[in-house]
């Protein structure tokens, strides 16, 4: 009896090192992945759906454009939020993975708001998958921290109003889950993109 208790304690004891062994390859696999921020999208402001096209924002009706100003001028919160798709190709011949994504999203090289994505994420080998970043960003800090030129710039890019073009730039550091710790890739992965009104 003594020796099948202990063969049986073996035997997980590989087990659980096996799987161990995988969530951490799957994480060097996605650390190896190549990054691109793509679409944003899904923008919010205190609550109130955006149109898809910011050029369409004149079709918010009364009940939405009353939100927006009573949250405004209660002078609290006043949050914007969107949704960053970046997109993660795999070009490695297994599966990676992660467990935990940290984020940091700069506008103009100032930072934004950061957060982190508490998913497992995969990516199956020699695909490509979006992952959703959702972002919230209190634009009145954002007015009040000397960055709201460099955002209103932003939103004239998306209604195709602007002629200065602004680089979003989102860092993020993959984490992978072992023995019940996620443990953070060592360095964050800068993602750039340009928004023009062109």
């Amino acid at each position: 009896m003594k020796r099948i208790i202990q063969d049986s304690l073996i035997c997980l004891l590989i087990l659980a090192l096996l799987v161990q062994c995988k969530s951490i390859s799957q994480g060097k696999r996605f650390a190896n992945c190549q990054f691109r921020a793509t679409t944003i999208e899904n923008f919010a402001l205190v609550g109130v759906r955006l149109p898809k096209s910011l050029e369409d924002i004149s079709q918010l009706n009364f009940i939405d454009l009353g939100t927006v100003m009573n949250a405004f001028g209660k002078g609290g919160e006043f949050p914007l939020s969107f949704t960053q798709n970046v997109e993660v190709r795999n070009p490695n011949n297994d599966v990676a993975a992660i467990d935990k994504l940290d984020w940091i999203l700069y506008l103009d090289g100032n930072e934004m708001t950061q957060g982190s994505l508490n998913q497992r994420i995969e990516v199956q080998p020699n695909a490509t998958a979006v992952m959703p970043v959702n972002v919230t960003i209190d634009l009145r800090k954002v007015i009040n921290s000397g960055s709201a030129g460099a955002f209103f710039n932003l939103i004239k890019n998306l209604m195709k109003q602007s002629d200065t073009p602004s680089q979003v730039k989102i860092k993020v550091r993959p984490s992978f889950r072992v023995a019940g710790t996620n443990i953070p890739y060592p360095l964050y992965i800068s993602l750039s993109q340009e928004f023009t009104s062109n």
